[in-house]
């Protein structure tokens, strides 16, 4: 339960910021800055690179492998200061994730249907659970400044990330876990432009994260949380001046899948037709994006 010092704030349908959660914002962003030139003495993995447009500790630290909870992360030992600090910021962070969750759940309760603390626990008939944070728990990722992508289709700003959902849309929808509620921790603010870009039933809505917020928002689950039954989509203009620090964490529902899919199982045999999703995905994601211009 989040406490009366959080500022929580609905920028747009169904999109929360909560303010005020870290205990000390600019000591986590030190934390952050510091960890890219520590490479032996830390909790934290190594960076590594993140597509073009920046790095990430994926998972987190060691052993994060699978749905994280703060008893998890309790049972790894931080050997020296330096780890045991790390692994502080990764408590409050993570702490946080579920604190500013369980809020959005309830005040969201209608429209998801589904109460966190039970669903994770409940499972179908095959023994899936019905919801689940996203496997190797939390992601900490660093957008570079001034990378050299550019999109002059868009608007005049650079674009880090071009619009999408976390959802990862399919033509038939596969079972398996598809991505619901993003929560988004941003870690500093001194950069120049660095904004969130959310497209909406044909309306923008931009906002620039202040240092401290978590962002609660749409995956993009076309089940849940839609607009009219339009997703949300979201861009990220390319920061400037300084690295833009953040951490990405997400809860995914269990898809049972389209009957079309299992009928192509039974057309193709299982294998061959899983076999043949990547160059199905490939035309299906070009199609889409020329939709989304």
């Amino acid at each position: 339960m989040i406490n009366d010092s959080v500022e929580v704030i609905e920028i747009y349908p169904r999109i929360f910021v909560y303010r005020n959660f870290f205990a000390d914002p600019q000591k986590n962003y030190e934390i952050l800055k510091e960890s890219t030139t520590n490479n032996e003495d830390r909790f934290f993995t190594e960076w590594t690179q993140w597509s073009r447009f920046g790095d990430y500790l994926n998972p987190a630290a060691p052993h994060l492998t699978s749905s994280l909870d703060l008893r998890e992360l309790e049972e790894i030992d931080a050997k020296t200061p330096l780890q045991q600090i790390q692994k502080d910021f990764l408590k409050e962070l993570i702490t946080g994730f579920y604190e500013v969750s369980e809020d959005y759940v309830k005040r969201m309760s209608d429209e998801l249907k589904f109460d966190i603390n039970e669903q994770t626990e409940v499972r179908d008939e095959k023994g899936q659970k019905l919801l689940r944070w996203r496997p190797h728990g939390v992601s900490i990722c660093r957008y570079h400044k001034d990378t050299k992508l550019i999109d002059p289709n868009i608007d005049q700003h650079k674009r880090a990330m071009m619009y999408h959902s976390d959802y990862i849309r399919e033509p038939l929808v596969s079972p398996g876990y598809k991505f619901t509620i993003t929560v988004l921790a941003y870690i500093n603010d001194d950069y120049e432009n660095g904004e969130i870009d959310f497209a909406v039933n044909g309306k923008l809505f931009k906002y620039k994260p202040k240092a401290g917020d978590f962002l609660v928002f749409p995956s993009g689950h076309p089940e849940v949380l839609t607009s009219d039954g339009d997703v949300y989509l979201h861009s990220v203009v390319e920061p400037k001046n300084e690295h833009k620090y953040f951490a990405r964490m997400y809860w995914q529902r269990y898809s049972e899948g389209d009957q079309e899919w299992f009928d192509k199982e039974n057309e193709f045999g299982k294998d061959t037709w899983l076999s043949m999703q990547d160059e199905i995905m490939e035309n299906f994601r070009k199609d889409y994006h020329k939709d989304l211009k």
